[in-house]
């Protein structure tokens, strides 16, 4: 509410700025996110070996990720891991450090068909989620990354901040319930209309040409 500037990814976002009755000027810039993204994807693909060194072949697996504080305690970890478990198919899963140490001290084991890895660098893990069957998130920024990747998600949370994904049909929410998390994963496929989400890849130009405007 301090902000004289309010650079906003789409139109639903500045829409629920002005509906908040936040003040400052609104302009619909686009996500940098979608910049990085768009422009990345195919670099980390080019350069990243990971899969060879995996041997796995694009399309042949699905990606999972846990990492929410709430995910990473009993039961629902259990539960996800339980949902993970039930897919066929392999699902390679690059676990985060709060993760790890949550799995010792509860003890709990990965299902057969789950591949551990250590933490990815960026370039790595945009390769391996980019040619993923599917990803598995309780992620943020990897719903969006996925829709822009081109690649159906599974959000293991109740909810999700980007609304436009779920409604598109391009991303499911299933919390963590085992059935629903196999089902979903089982079922996904983007839709056959992929209209532009938060942005374009121009976001930066946007934000650079807006912020000339405000030179004295």
């Amino acid at each position: 509410r301090l902000a004289a500037l309010l650079l906003c990814p789409d139109e639903r976002a500045a829409e629920t700025l002005a509906g908040e009755g936040v003040p400052g000027r609104r302009e619909v810039v686009g996500d940098v996110m979608a910049d990085a993204t768009l422009k990345l994807a195919p670099v980390a693909r080019e350069r990243s070996s990971l899969l060879e060194r995996l041997e796995l072949e694009p399309g042949g697996y699905l990606v999972a990720t846990i990492h929410r504080e709430a995910n990473t305690a009993q039961p629902r970890l259990g539960r996800i891991l339980e949902g993970l478990s039930r897919i066929e198919g392999t699902v390679v899963f690059p676990v985060h450090p709060r993760t790890r140490a949550a799995l010792a001290r509860e003890r709990l084991e990965l299902g057969g068909n789950v591949r551990a890895l250590a933490p990815l660098g960026y370039l790595d893990f945009a390769a391996l989620a980019s040619q993923a069957r599917a990803i598995l998130t309780d992620s943020g920024g990897l719903q969006k990354e996925a829709y822009w990747y081109g690649v159906p998600c599974v959000t293991m949370r109740p909810s999700t901040e980007w609304v436009d994904t779920v409604e598109l049909g391009a991303n499911v929410l299933v919390d963590d319930d085992p059935e629903r998390i196999a089902a979903a994963a089982t079922e996904a496929q983007m839709p056959a209309e992929l209209p532009q989400l938060y942005g374009d890849g121009h976001a930066s130009e946007r934000i650079a040409e807006v912020l000339v405007t405000l030179r004295p």
